[in-house]
């Protein structure tokens, strides 16, 4: 969990998943057959999350 700020206040952010549960495939494998929608999304994810040092 975590706990930070947008323009509107405070935040909580909590992912759930299960000891053996994988979280998905990662960026690279996503973007490798991401439809034009898709692609979009993860764009904005990425200039929303700022420059984070992403391995694909």
């Amino acid at each position: 969990m975590a706990v930070t700020r947008n323009d509107l206040g405070l935040v909580i952010l909590a992912v759930e998943a299960k000891v053996d549960e994988t979280f998905g495939p990662t960026l690279g494998e996503k973007r490798k057959n991401a439809s034009e929608g898709q692609l979009g999304r993860i764009t904005y994810l990425e200039r929303e999350l700022g420059s984070l040092s992403w391995s694909y």
